[in-house]
């Protein structure tokens, strides 16, 4: 309780004699100085006091709200930077996922390229190995085959005739020796008898021929040792200390098959193909002949 708003109160309900003085009106002035400084004491000064406590609060809540509000977007702006930065991160796995898929297909193809040109060339190389076996098969047949013909059209030639065809063909063999053939045929041991081997018998006037072509070689009368060989098929062979002068058919039969089999090569070569020189066989042929006339 206040005793002076008690005491105002109870000027305003008192019944009192108002006398229009000098004296009244001063005191009316003071009682209304009085009372203003009352309710600016006691009223007013409280109510502003409210209200600045009020607005001070309303003030505080709203700069907390602003603070919580910046915090908020601070947060927000946060969030939206994390995930701009997760899909960014999204991007970049999903590009490096794409290159490794695409280096580990790359390096299956390539290991599957690598796998399909080794079995290509597996398979090419058994199809080689096939078609030489076949070619070295089929070269075989055609050697025993060609040797088989001939062996039999030699067979019909072979013939006392044709031997003493065989035989002048050797004699003139022998005088056409070069000196270095006969120095070393001459240089030989020919204490020993020569064998003579034929396929057919030799008459009395062929053995003469025979051993003065092989005197005239020798420079002086040679003795022989006749032998009859049917594996000759015809034509003669002369034996001196381990040397041979063979001229027969069945020599022939030993190198023919093997000059077609070398011609038929030759021809089974593409057109393109640079063709062996037939110059060194030929040689070897002429060496083969003087050796062995």
């Amino acid at each position: 309780r206040n005793p002076l708003l008690e005491y105002f109160f109870y000027l305003l309900k008192a019944e009192i004699p108002m006398t229009l003085d000098l004296t009244t009106f001063v005191l009316q002035i003071i009682n209304f100085l009085v009372l203003l400084w009352l309710l600016h004491r006691f009223v007013y000064a409280p109510l502003r006091a409210a209200i600045g406590r009020r607005q001070e609060a309303q003030l505080a809540a709203e700069k907390a709200f602003q603070e919580k509000l910046l915090a908020l977007e601070a947060d927000r702006n946060a969030l939206t930077a994390q995930q701009a930065q997760i899909e960014k991160n999204k991007q970049l796995a999903e590009a490096r996922l794409a290159e490794e898929i695409l280096n580990v297909r790359r390096s299956r193809m390539a290991a599957l390229e690598k796998e399909l040109s080794q079995a290509k060339e597996q398979g090419f190389s058994r199809i080689d190995t096939q078609l030489a076996e076949r070619a070295s098969q089929l070269q075989q047949q055609m050697q025993q085959q060609a040797d088989e013909v001939i062996r039999l059209h030699l067979l019909r030639l072979a013939s006392p005739a044709f031997e003493a065809v065989l035989l002048e063909r050797f004699l003139a063999d022998i005088r056409q020796l070069d000196d270095t053939m006969k120095s070393e045929l001459r240089a030989l041991n020919w204490q020993d008898k020569a064998e003579i081997s034929s396929a057919f018998p030799l008459d009395s006037q062929q053995q003469s021929q025979l051993l003065a072509a092989l005197a005239n070689l020798r420079g002086e009368a040679v003795q022989a040792d006749w032998k009859q060989d049917e594996k000759l098929i015809a034509g003669l062979r002369v034996g001196l200390d381990g040397k041979e002068l063979e001229l027969s058919l069945s020599q022939g039969l030993a190198l023919l098959p093997g000059k077609l089999l070398a011609r038929e090569a030759v021809a089974a070569l593409p057109a393109d193909a640079e063709r062996p020189d037939e110059t060194p066989e030929r040689t070897s042929e002429s060496q083969a002949d003087e050796e062995q006339p």
